[in-house]
């Protein structure tokens, strides 16, 4: 459980993760890319890392409300 915010986090397949991506639309992808680009100024990853980065993450304990 994430003691921060108190959510359970639930794994997911790296099939259910690319799935999630593959559904996806242009829109969907671009604003995820563009968020992406502004964060890694923020930081000393660029935005394809960063957008790895969240599929591990998804793959290690997704949300789930």
């Amino acid at each position: 459980m994430d003691a921060e915010i108190g959510i359970k986090r639930i794994p997911c397949s790296e099939e259910g993760v690319s799935e999630f991506f593959d559904r996806m639309t242009s829109v969907q992808k671009r604003d995820a890319y563009q968020f992406a680009v502004k964060c890694s100024a923020a930081c000393l990853a660029d935005a394809h890392e960063l957008i790895n980065e969240a599929f591990v993450r998804m793959c290690d304990g997704a949300v789930r409300a």
